[in-house]
């Protein structure tokens, strides 16, 4: 009787059960199929950010060459017609009045061929705000040692022999916050040569083609 009275006063203690370590507690990294996951993520919005800068790059490159090449059309056309030729800049259209100056006197008359070349779209002539080809502050999208006006517009006239009327450096970009898409295009007056030039974040190179 004593016993029962003895064993019935100890306390009873509940059984205790293993705690089953949850999924969340047991996790220590990421599985390898999520990393790749995230890897596979950052290189196809990676992609995307590079197709799209090459993208502005080719359009400004491509730009550069319609200018340059417009400008070398002008010149041989001068020099065949043996007669000038004028090209007009409507910086707040971007593009260009291309006009046959049949006359030779340096202005647009009434049935003399003008014809007008937009610029590819996407671009524009813009200042360079990393400065010009000379290393003198970028301030206008036309840089010229004679600047003519015609219509009120900049000009560039080709004469007979092929030469230019004066220097001149036209600017032109496809993304005017990136230095890097920003192209020049130079005309020399003496010979009317006509060249390209790339701004590389560091300097003005010369385009091969």
């Amino acid at each position: 009787m004593a016993a029962d009275t003895a064993n019935s006063q100890l306390p009873s203690v509940a059984p205790t059960i293993p705690a089953v370590p949850t999924t969340a507690s047991r996790r220590t990294g990421f599985s390898l199929m999520e990393v790749l996951t995230v890897l596979f993520i950052i290189g196809v919005l990676s992609g995307f950010g590079y197709t799209r800068l090459r993208s502005t790059a080719l359009r400004a490159d491509a730009s550069a060459r319609l200018v340059r090449s417009t400008l070398q059309t002008q010149q041989r056309s001068a020099i065949a017609r043996q007669s000038n030729t004028i090209v007009m800049f409507d910086t707040t259209r971007n593009g260009m009045s291309l006009v046959e100056d049949y006359n030779s006197n340096d202005t647009v008359n009434v049935g003399e061929r003008n014809l007008w070349r937009p610029m590819s779209e996407g671009t524009r002539f813009q200042p360079p705000s990393m400065g010009n080809l000379d290393g003198t502050p970028g301030l206008s999208s036309l840089q010229s040692t004679d600047l003519r006006s015609i219509n009120s517009l900049p000009a560039i006239i080709f004469r007979r022999d092929g030469s230019a009327s004066s220097f001149m450096t036209i600017y032109l970009t496809a993304r005017p916050t990136s230095p890097e898409e920003y192209r020049a295009v130079q005309v020399d007056p003496a010979t009317g040569r006509v060249d390209m030039f790339r701004y590389d974040g560091t300097g003005w190179r010369r385009m091969v083609n």
